[in-house]
């Protein structure tokens, strides 16, 4: 489970302008419908025109219309109830009957396709071949993302901004007499570590 205090301390001693993630941590996370996100200065300012959210059904109309995932999650039933499983089973999603949804209180929610991508992984040691399952919820044509209203752009790091943060790191630590040590690390299910503000729950 996440450390809401470690990241306040780290967030402090680094001195992070992004300064909300312990409070995420702790109150879940703001998608820009029901609960703002705040802007930290981080990113170019969001100046593009929100889409105007065309007329869809409610979702309990969908549901009432027996609305179902895409292709290929029953193409690959296996691996998709697989990866379900063991979603609910780490805690990161809950499953929860349509009959026992209050409609009054989830009548302007969204209710969004599923889809199943399945990726080869190659190990580096023995070089056997797996496949790696992900779900990928489809927000963009259920209109969820068209609710959201997302104060900054985010801007992807390219390849020479890696460079230039090597070759800097390497002129301070020539001029230091330091040694130069990189880490590469990943986490697992990064995004499923944060709850959802419980005000997004619709």
């Amino acid at each position: 489970p996440l450390q809401p205090h470690l990241l306040n301390a780290w967030t402090a001693a680094s001195g992070e302008p992004e300064v909300h993630a312990g409070d995420w941590a702790l109150a879940g996370v703001p998608l820009g419908i029901e609960v703002p996100i705040p802007s930290c200065g981080t990113a170019p300012p969001a100046s593009y025109k929100q889409d105007i959210p065309r007329e869809l059904p409610s979702a309990w109309e969908l549901i009432d219309a027996g609305l179902e995932n895409y292709s290929s999650f029953r193409e690959h039933a296996d691996f998709a109830d697989a990866e379900c499983a063991r979603v609910l089973k780490e805690g990161f999603a809950a499953e929860v009957r349509t009959s026992d949804l209050p409609r009054a209180e989830f009548s302007d929610g969204t209710i969004s396709q599923m889809a199943l991508l399945l990726k080869e992984k190659r190990d580096e040691i023995s070089g056997a071949i797996s496949l790696k399952s992900r779900l990928i919820v489809d927000l963009l044509r259920s209109g969820g993302n068209a609710k959201a209203t997302v104060p900054e752009r985010p801007v992807l790091p390219r390849l020479w901004d890696a460079v230039g943060m090597l070759l800097h790191l390497r002129f301070v630590a020539c001029g230091l007499c330091l040694p130069i040590e990189v880490i590469s690390a990943d986490f697992s299910d990064a995004y499923f570590h944060f709850l959802v503000h419980k005000e997004e729950l619709r």
